[in-house]
C-alpha cells in the first residue's frame, strides 16, 4: 500500500484498581441529590431496606463505561433474579454522575451502559466527602435499618476502580451474615483459559472494508476482530486479508531501453494477529501479542518485484520471492493519575522476508539484496484527560531496522469537546531519519452529534516527506519526495451493544521527479489521485 498518513490508536482498556474496602461499617454522610435531568431531588431513604451500591462516573471516563455496564448486568440484574442477596436483602445500583457540562453525551452514557438510576452530584461533593479521588468510585451502602425517620445509613466499602464484579457481590453476599467483617477479597486475575468460558463477559465483534483506488492500483483490505474481556484481562484475536491489483507499466519513453513488459498482477496477503491484556500490581496493565502473515505487505514491493521478475528471471542466481513476516510484541500501560493520566510502554519485535533487489557486478553476475529484514521499535505514549472537555495523547517512538540508521518518531492528538456536539481532533506528527529524511503530517477531524444516535465528521489532513532512503550507488528504487492531502466526509451510528461508520473521500499523492538512479520506477512514483471507502460495523454483546 502507498503511505498512508499517520494514525492514532489510542488504548482504551480499563483501569486497575486501588480498592480500600472498610473493616467495619461507617456512617454516611446525609445524601441529597439531584435526579437526572430533573428538578426533583431524591434523598438516599428511597432506597431504604436494600443495600445500594453508587456507581461514580463522568461521560468522558473511559473505564467507567464497562464498570457501569457489568455493575447493571452483573449485579443489579443478578440480585433482582435471586430476590436479593443470600441473607435475602434486596440489592440497587445507583448511577452518580460528577459531570454536568455535556448532557447530550452524559445521556449518551446512561442509555449504553443501561442505568436504571441515575443521580447528579454536582461539582462532585458526595464523591469528595466519601474519599473518592477519582472514577470509577464504588461506593457500597448498608440501609437494611434505614427508614425516613432513622437515617441508620452505613458505608461498608469504598474503591477507586473497579476489579470485577465478583468482588462486588463477595462484598454484598456478605452483609447480613452473623459476621459484619467483610470476607477477603478474591485476588486479582485467574488462569484465563478457566474464566475465558464464564457468562457474562463482555465482548466485540467487529468487521471492516477499506479500498484504495487510483487509475492502476487497486487495493481491498477486509478484516474481523474479537475481543474478549475475562476477569483480570482482555483477548484480542484478529485477522485480515489484503488483496493488491496493479497494472503495471515499465518505463516510458526516453526509458525504451527497458525490457519489461506491461501486465495485470494480482497478490493476496493474509495476517493473523493476537493479544492479550492482564492486570498486574497496584496500576499496572500488561500486554503482549503476536502475528504472523503471509504476501506482500504493500503494492510498492509487488511493482519492484515485478520488474526485478521480468529483467532477471532467465539467470540461474534468479529466485522467486515469498514474502511473509511475524512479530511479537509486550508492554505496560501505568494509570499514574487515577483515570486521567496513562502512561504507555511498547516494545515490538519484527521478522520480514521481503522481495530482494538484485544488481549486476563485474566478475560475480547477478547478485541478490539482502531480503531478511529484522525491525525492532520501542514507544512510549502519555494520555492525560486536562479537562471534561479534553484528552491528549503525545507519542514518541525510535525505530531500528536492519541496513538502515534509526527511526524516530513524535505524535500528538487532542480530543476537543467544543460544545454540547462538535468535537475537535487536530493530529501533528514529525519524523527523522539521518542523513536526510524528514516527514511531517497534520491533520483535523471535525465531528458534529445530530443527536444520541447519529454523527456527521469531515477530516482533511497534509502530508510531505523528503524521499526515502537508500543505500546503493547507481539503481535505487526509493521513492522521492513526496506531497500528499487527504479530505473525507464520514456518519457514524452508535447503539446500545452495536455501531456503524462509513467515511469516503480523496487521497492525493505528489512526487517530485525521479532521480537519475530512480527512472527505472517512474511509473511507480508518478502522481496519483486515489479514492478511498471505508466501512466497518461492531457488535458488543
Amino acid at each position: 500500500m502507498i503511505p498512508k498518513l499517520p494514525t492514532f490508536r489510542i488504548l482504551t482498556t480499563a483501569m486497575l484498581v486501588v480498592a480500600c474496602t472498610l473493616d467495619a461499617a461507617e456512617a454516611l454522610p446525609p445524601l441529597e441529590l439531584r435526579n437526572w435531568k430533573g428538578e426533583e431531588v431524591v434523598r438516599l431513604d428511597a432506597f431504604a431496606g436494600k443495600i445500594v451500591v453508587l456507581d461514580f462516573f463522568a461521560h468522558w471516563c473511559v473505564p467507567c463505561l464497562p464498570t457501569s455496564q457489568a455493575l447493571e448486568k452483573e449485579v443489579r440484574a443478578h440480585y433482582w433474579e435471586s430476590g436479593g442477596n443470600p441473607q435475602g436483602i434486596p440489592v440497587e445500583v445507583v448511577g452518580i454522575n460528577i459531570d454536568q457540562s455535556l448532557p447530550a453525551r452524559t445521556q449518551f452514557y446512561i442509555r449504553k451502559s443501561g442505568l436504571a438510576h441515575v443521580l447528579d452530584d454536582k461539582d462532585g461533593t458526595l464523591l469528595k466527602a466519601l474519599g473518592g479521588k477519582g472514577i470509577p468510585f464504588i461506593a457500597i451502602v448498608d440501609g437494611r435499618k434505614a427508614t425516613p425517620e432513622n437515617q441508620d445509613w452505613q458505608l461498608v466499602s469504598a474503591s477507586t476502580g473497579f476489579n470485577g464484579s465478583d468482588q462486588v457481590r463477595t462484598i454484598i453476599d456478605g452483609i447480613g451474615g452473623q459476621s459484619r467483617s467483610i470476607p477477603d477479597l478474591p485476588a486479582r486475575g485467574n488462569p484465563w483459559p478457566t474464566v475465558f468460558f464464564e457468562k457474562g463477559q463482555s465482548q466485540l465483534l467487529e468487521a471492516s472494508v477499506e479500498t484504495l483506488q487510483s487509475a492502476a492500483v487497486d487495493l481491498l483490505d477486509t478484516s474481523f476482530r474479537y475481543r474478549r474481556s475475562i476477569q483480570g484481562g482482555d483477548i484480542d484475536l484478529s485477522f485480515t486479508r489484503t488483496v493488491i491489483d496493479i497494472a503495471y507499466q515499465p518505463p516510458p519513453a526516453p526509458y525504451a531501453y527497458s525490457v519489461e513488459s506491461p501486465l495485470s498482477r494480482s497478490e493476496r496477503m493474509t495476517s493473523y494477529q493476537a493479544g492479550f491484556q492482564e492486570t498486574g500490581v497496584d496500576s499496572i496493565l500488561l500486554n503482549a501479542s503476536g502475528g504472523v502473515y503471509d504476501g506482500y505487505a504493500d503494492f510498492r514491493s509487488v511493482w519492484i518485484d515485478e520488474r526485478f521478475r521480468q529483467i532477471n528471471n532467465t539467470s540461474l542466481q534468479y529466485s522467486n520471492a515469498d514474502p511473509s513476516g511475524w512479530n511479537l510484541a509486550t508492554g505496560a500501560r501505568w494509570e499514574y493519575l487515577p483515570t486521567t493520566g496513562f502512561a504507555q510502554f511498547d516494545l515490538v519485535y519484527q521478522f520480514v522476508v521481503v522481495s530482494p533487489g538484485y544488481e549486476w557486478q563485474i566478475g560475480k553476475g547477478l547478485v541478490r539484496g539482502i531480503d531478511e529484514l529484522e525491525t525492532w521499535a520501542a514507544s512510549l505514549g502519555f494520555e492525560n484527560v486536562l479537562t471534561p472537555q479534553i484528552r491528549t495523547l503525545h507519542q514518541f517512538s525510535a525505530i531500528d531496522t536492519t541496513a538502515r540508521e534509526n527511526r524516530y518518531s513524535y505524535q500528538a492528538s487532542m480530543n476537543y469537546a467544543a460544545g454540547e456536539h462538535w468535537v475537535w481532533r487536530p493530529v501533528f506528527g514529525l519524523t527523522k531519519e539521518d542523513p536526510n529524511f524528514t516527514s511531517t503530517s497534520f491533520g483535523l477531524t471535525i465531528e458534529y452529534e445530530l443527536d444520541q444516535d447519529w454523527a456527521l465528521s469531515l477530516s482533511g489532513r497534509h502530508y510531505d516527506d523528503t524521499g526515502e532512503i537508500e543505500d546503493v550507488a547507481v539503481i535505487s528504487s526509493a521513492a522521492p519526495p513526496m506531497d500528499a492531502f487527504q479530505v473525507g466526509a464520514g456518519i457514524r451510528w452508535t447503539g446500545t451493544d452495536r455501531a456503524f461508520r462509513l467515511q469516503a473521500g480523496k487521497y492525493r499523492t505528489r512526487y517530485d521527479e525521479p532521480g537519475i538512479g530512480q527512472v527505472k520506477y517512474y511509473h511507480l512514483y508518478q502522481d496519483r489521485d486515489w479514492l478511498y471507502i471505508e466501512c466497518s460495523f461492531s457488535l458488543n454483546f
